[in-house]
């Protein structure tokens, strides 16, 4: 989906405040001028002048009026491409002589690809991409954090080649090299209807690749947002019970009604650390529905948690369970606490 409407609307927002402020310069650079060289309007009015007579004999000449040798035509565009061209000579002079830049008469843009449109015939400016890209960070909520925590600066170093766990046979290195290959493989396939869930103890890594996961998507302008569980329970929270937001009246509500869709409609959600939150009926019922929901419509979403499989099972219902286990790919990572090594003298993974 990329952008929601409300995105776009805000990218297109930005569009129309930079077009009115350059024509309000514009205007003032033109006015700016003619005061100070009055054969400046002049000059323009003759311009425009001629310039309509010539559209106007291309577009007699496009009807097929033109005479049978086409001479006196050729003619007079010849004559008026050259007053045409010797008007702006005078102007370029003029303008150079008083102090003032030759194209200082000229429409300013910020962007002179796109003329500040957003569009380059029927595709996205370079700019439009820049903005696109900066909102699509914003609404992540997960800001300049991605610019530490990415595939680029995951390292494996944190985790130890020796003991492997007696249950998987596999040691910590070789679960999270799964993990990252896992992960790398989820972006590559990206849009597609699969989901993972990631768990293990604290400290190990999980959300960090999550964040891998949400740069890599972002940098590609899908729609990620990033929540922690008790964020998102607590918003869906104030959008069901707080007063005059289920209908999405007033600003406060407006804000609400669109989190509340955006959660649903986004092309990746990632909840982090689910089960820290205190989990009652409400989240339960919530959680079900959010995650059934997306599934149906084919929508991407990464949960991470601390919670061991047979923990969230009796936590969370059963229905739920099941359709996180067919739904979902399960991706165990251990080892000891990233935080405690970095303080004890590293600085990977958290």
């Amino acid at each position: 989906m990329a952008l929601t409407n409300e995105q776009y609307d805000a990218v297109m927002r930005i569009y129309s405040e930079r077009q009115l402020k350059n024509r309000r310069i514009t205007e003032e650079h033109r006015a700016e001028a003619f005061r100070a060289v009055p054969r400046l309007r002049e000059i323009e009015e003759e311009i425009a002048g001629a310039g309509i007579r010539r559209a106007r004999y291309l577009l007699t000449k496009g009807q097929g009026a033109s005479p049978a040798d086409g001479s006196a035509d050729v003619q007079e565009d010849s004559d008026l491409e050259k007053i045409i061209s010797r008007l702006r000579e005078e102007r370029k002079t003029l303008l150079l002589l008083n102090g003032f830049p030759e194209n200082y008469l000229e429409p300013v843009y910020d962007c002179p690809y796109c003329h500040d449109t957003g569009y380059v015939g029927t595709d996205k400016c370079s700019c439009f991409k820049k903005l696109e890209l900066s909102l699509l960070y914003k609404d992540s909520s997960l800001g300049q954090i991605l610019g530490r925590e990415n595939f680029d600066t995951f390292r494996l170093d944190f985790y130890s080649s020796s003991d492997p766990d007696p249950r998987s046979g596999k040691t910590a290195r070789q679960e999270a090299e799964e993990a990252l290959r896992a992960a790398r493989e989820f972006c590559s396939r990206f849009p597609s209807n699969e989901n993972l869930m990631i768990y293990g103890a604290v400290g190990v890594g999980k959300t960090f690749l999550t964040h891998c996961i949400a740069k890599s998507l972002i940098d590609r302008a899908f729609s990620v947002i990033y929540m922690t569980a008790y964020e998102l329970t607590e918003k869906l929270g104030q959008y069901k019970f707080s007063p005059g937001t289920d209908g999405g009246t007033g600003t406060d509500g407006r804000e609400l009604k669109q989190i509340h869709d955006n959660i649903f409609s986004c092309d990746l959600l990632i909840i982090d650390d689910l089960g820290a939150e205190l989990v009652n009926s409400f989240v339960s019922s919530e959680f079900f529905l959010i995650v059934n929901e997306r599934i149906k419509d084919r929508k991407s979403t990464i949960i991470s948690t601390n919670l061991s499989l047979g923990n969230f099972q009796n936590i969370f219902s059963e229905r739920t369970f099941s359709r996180i286990m067919g739904s979902y790919r399960l991706i165990h990572m251990s080892g000891r606490d990233i935080r405690i090594q970095k303080k004890l003298g590293g600085n990977e993974n958290d």
